[in-house]
């Protein structure tokens, strides 16, 4: 609250107009709003950041603030729209974020495929990279979620050695519990089948002829 009472002093007194960093007032300004929940306000506070400040470094996470707030609002058009915005800016810190993000625009939308190719995309662009491995994690998982919606069962393991081939049975084992969990009974024998012929010796090949028995 008391960041809140400077960042509005500092945004609203005119004596601070030509204050030079007054974009990164807006954008903590903006970003401490959200914090406490006063997302009104927030979106208020980014649209001036974006108005009048619009080559400033803060842009791009200005404009995430609005693409998560239409993605949590399950507003899909917009959220694409300022996913889309982010992605205007390659070199930001945030641009893998936000292209993960639209690729849950696309799930949620119906666009497997889409979904598919953008976590494809996030994959290689996050690869080897420290700092982004736990969204190249996520979008390895999520490659599979899209993929079960549109890949064959039988070149599934082929694909996901593309994807990353160190965690390629990892990401067949997240498939085959999809498949059991949506019902596709034929698939996930396929699958949990293909599993116990790789590793024969794993622990937890029982498990998996255990959900063989049950898919049947």
């Amino acid at each position: 609250l008391q960041s809140l009472a400077v960042y509005s002093k500092l945004a609203n007194e005119p004596r601070f107009k030509n204050y030079p960093r007054m974009d990164e007032v807006l954008f903590y300004f903006g970003y401490t709003l959200d914090g406490v929940k006063r997302i009104t306000e927030s979106r208020k506070i980014f649209h001036q950041l974006i108005k009048n400040y619009p080559k400033s470094k803060y842009i791009p996470q200005a404009y995430l603030s609005f693409a998560d707030y239409f993605f949590e609002k399950n507003d899909l058009d917009n959220a694409e729209k300022f996913y889309d915005k982010v992605l205007q800016f390659p070199k930001a810190s945030i641009y893998p974020y936000g292209l993960y993000k639209k690729g849950w625009v696309y799930l949620n939308q119906e666009r497997p495929q889409d979904a598919l190719e953008t976590f494809f995309k996030v994959v290689n662009l996050t690869k080897g990279k420290k700092s982004a491995k736990t969204i190249n994690k996520a979008a390895k998982k999520d490659f599979v979620r899209a993929y079960a919606e549109v890949g064959r069962a039988e070149k599934a393991y082929q694909a996901f050695q593309r994807v990353d081939k160190a965690y390629s049975f990892n990401m067949l084992k997240i498939l085959g519990t999809i498949y059991l969990d949506q019902g596709q009974a034929e698939k996930a024998i396929f699958t949990y089948r293909q599993m116990i012929s790789l590793k024969g010796k794993d622990p937890d090949v029982c498990e998996w002829q255990g959900n063989v028995l049950n898919a049947m």
